[in-house]
């Protein structure tokens, strides 16, 4: 699994856990350095400061933030990517 991948597994888990939105959906930014997502008709943009983030923060447009943090696994997957 690439760096990606590690990624969108981590967003994928905490906004299921939150939203429980079979039809959620992570998509990375085609002109800028964002990750968005999908969820429960709610848009959340992260801003990507570094390539290897432990932790991304999502904003929504109304102002309200998710907070994914990897899990151990994610992380060795992220450095067997990288």
């Amino acid at each position: 699994m690439g760096t990606d991948g590690a990624y969108k597994q981590a967003i994928k888990r905490v906004f299921a856990e939150k939203y429980h939105d079979e039809r959620m959906a992570a998509y990375w930014g085609r002109e800028d350095d964002t990750i968005h997502v999908i969820a429960s008709l709610r848009h959340y943009v992260h801003k990507i400061a570094s390539a290897n983030e432990d932790t991304l923060e999502f904003v929504s447009s109304v102002g309200d933030r998710i907070v994914v943090a990897l899990t151990d696994e994610e992380r060795r997957q992220l450095q067997r990517a990288g």
